[in-house]
């Protein structure tokens, strides 16, 4: 077979295909799609089928044929279980996505299994806000040049992937305008190392996106050569296939990269982000105040004295709109319910509007009347300050796990702490370590320039196959 060809993928003969519906024991009553409806068995046949075919190349590229291939609840998505070394896929998919879609998603989580590593990652380290994202955000494009490198059939789906997340980050836009009030800094700019890789695939010169905060574009701009060299950092198919060793030591030296060079400057924009987020929670408070019924409308005296009779019917309206935003909002879902129990239910979402408010829009408010809210939480005692940064964190790390979960082929469960006896059992390879994470090793750089003479030998080759791979020419400019 011509290394450019793409192979025919035969399922294997344990599985029992005899008994197409067994597989979906789990799809009862909890697991159907919107509306509670139940998948009939013709649907039932359509997505045992296209999972087989998805398995197989499940299995090729992870080079791991126990490796089992799942159903996951209708609509929770795709992704590899790190910890159980399972692919699950998203059965609504299944039923509605095409097929160039649907194999260039499990390719990516085969890709996953075949060089994705985490284990030696510290729990201290995964649990920092944002850290995980950042992480998914590189380690994602660091897969799919593995895939594409060694299965050229996968780059021609590339685009069908980042149309799926473009449509991805709409979506996680309307989440955090709804949970948070803003779209964090630190999800634009995990979001922008996506863009780049792409335009970096698509043979395209860097161009960071202008309508971007400031912050946020310098940060890109600081850190986009470091991604840039992580996700480059892989291993060859051939050592992928000697040892896992070398697949740990690649996963290793691309995760100090993003440890040691770009997490220090990322981890601004988080924090910034969770300084926007103390102030909305201290927002929150005051809707909770008016809505019982304060005296002071909601703002305590203190900052009512700090501020300017514009600045406080300007906040004062904004709190005002946020608890009416949140009633209506109550009241709309209340008349989708159904008849026969529609009227208790309205009664329910009465009461929570009641309860809570909706996040004020923070992009709203203006410049000096945000300074003095943050003014104002700096004087609040210490253990008040000490609440809202509580708060604020976890709301944060609240939605960065919705965007960990929304980014189909993440890494699911975050590693066990590395225990200290484990690596003084494995002196050979904890001094491989050493040698990648400083910098990196001559070894890496030299990888790096002969996989960009083979990739470039191989882009020519597709080009005189096919001239639609024309379209989908690399930068390969490598520093």
């Amino acid at each position: 077979m011509n290394e450019f060809e793409s192979p025919i993928f035969i399922e294997p003969k344990s599985e029992n295909s005899s008994a197409p519906l067994e597989s979906y024991r789990a799809l009862d009553e909890e697991n159907s799609v919107e509306g509670n409806q139940p998948f009939t068995p013709e649907e039932l046949r359509t997505i045992d089928s296209k999972r087989k075919i998805l398995s197989s190349l499940a299995y090729f590229i992870g080079k791991d044929f126990q490796m089992p291939v799942e159903l996951n609840q209708p609509g929770a998505g795709w992704h590899w279980d790190f910890k159980a070394n399972v692919i699950r896929v998203d059965p609504k998919d299944l039923l509605e996505k095409p097929m160039d879609y649907l194999r260039f998603v499990i390719s990516h989580e085969g890709g996953h299994r075949r060089i994705s590593r985490t284990d030696f990652i510290p729990m201290g380290t995964w649990q920092q806000p944002g850290f995980s994202f950042m992480l998914n955000a590189i380690e994602d494009p660091r897969d799919n040049n593995f895939v594409a490198e060694n299965y050229p059939k996968f780059r021609e789906q590339m685009p069908l992937g980042y149309e799926w997340l473009k449509d991805m980050e709409e979506r996680m836009d309307e989440v955090a305008k709804d949970k948070l009030g803003y779209i964090p800094r630190f999800k634009q700019a995990g979001f922008e190392y996506i863009r780049q890789w792409f335009r970096e695939l698509e043979g395209q010169e860097v161009s960071i996106n202008e309508t971007l905060p400031d912050d946020v574009r310098e940060v890109v701009a600081n850190t986009l050569e470091s991604a840039r060299q992580s996700w480059w950092t892989y291993p060859s198919r051939q050592e992928a296939d000697e040892d896992d060793d070398n697949i740990k030591r690649y996963a290793e030296a691309s995760y100090r990269i993003n440890l040691d060079k770009i997490w220090p400057e990322f981890q601004k924009l988080v924090e910034k982000d969770v300084e926007d987020q103390k102030a909305q929670e201290l927002l929150d408070d005051m809707q909770q105040e008016k809505q019982e019924g304060g005296e002071s409308g909601g703002l305590p005296q203190e900052m009512k004295d700090n501020l300017t009779p514009e600045e406080q019917k300007e906040l004062e309206e904004a709190i005002e709109k946020a608890i009416e935003e949140a009633k209506k909002e109550m009241q709309q879902q209340a008349e989708g319910e159904s008849d026969e129990d529609g009227q208790q239910q309205g009664e329910q979402a009465e009461g929570k509007a009641e309860g809570k408010g909706k996040p004020i829009d923070l992009d709203s408010l203006s410049p000096g009347l945000k300074q003095k809210i943050k003014e104002f939480i700096d004087s609040l005692p210490e253990d008040k300050k000490q609440e809202l940064q509580e708060r604020a964190q976890k709301a944060i790390s609240d939605f960065e796990k919705e965007l960990d979960e929304e980014i189909e082929g993440k890494m699911s469960e975050k590693p066990e702490k590395k225990q200290e006896s484990e690596a003084a059992d494995l002196p050979a390879a904890r001094d491989k370590k050493e040698r990648l994470t400083e910098g990196e090793s001559q070894s890496v750089v030299d990888y790096r320039k002969q996989l960009e003479n083979e990739l470039k030998k191989m882009l020519i080759f597709m080009r005189k196959k096919d001239a639609k791979f024309c379209l989908l020419s690399i930068n390969w400019k490598m520093n």
